[in-house]
């Protein structure tokens, strides 16, 4: 422990604390919602369904299949490729066989998103829409330019 030799030392001692705990209050309240994510997800027991995950990213079920998809997470079927199945991403689950209208059954399976495989997406769809959201910046700004310059123009449709 440190104690200060006077009265002017210690107020300094004092202001430097107060001001550390001030950046350490901030740092929780911009560390809440990955803590909040963590915490949910450390008490799932076993995995979700993806529908269930696009949710939590506040996405659709469709547009986070087609973006695992893109990104090679998932094959065309949305099974998902045997390295994230080896690494613990999802895992595939048998459910209720498909029956036809001739009576014959079709076994049906379901890619299901684990737990350590919800953080590492929920990582990747941040990166993502970040991604996104830079690009859409630069199209915005290009079409801007295009617009100011006169090198973009609009046909009109009434013929």
């Amino acid at each position: 422990y440190y104690i200060p030799p006077d009265y002017a030392s210690a107020l300094r001692l004092a202001a430097d604390v107060m001001d550390e705990n001030v950046k350490l209050e901030a740092k929780i309240e911009a560390d809440k919602p990955k803590v909040e994510f963590a915490e949910a997800v450390e008490r799932l027991d076993g995995s979700s369904a993806i529908g269930d995950f696009a949710k939590v990213l506040g996405t659709g079920q469709n547009r986070l299949f087609k973006r695992l998809r893109e990104s090679g997470y998932l094959m065309p079927n949305n099974m998902p490729f045997q390295k994230y199945l080896e690494r613990g991403v999802f895992v595939v689950v048998e459910g209720i066989p498909f029956t036809d209208a001739q009576g014959r059954e079709y076994p049906h399976y379901q890619t299901r998103i684990t737990g350590k495989g919800q953080l590492e997406l929920e990582k990747w769809y941040r990166r993502f829409r970040s991604d996104l959201s830079k690009a859409q910046q630069k199209f915005k700004a290009e079409i801007a330019d295009a617009l100011e310059q006169g090198d973009l123009f609009f046909e009109d449709d009434d013929d």
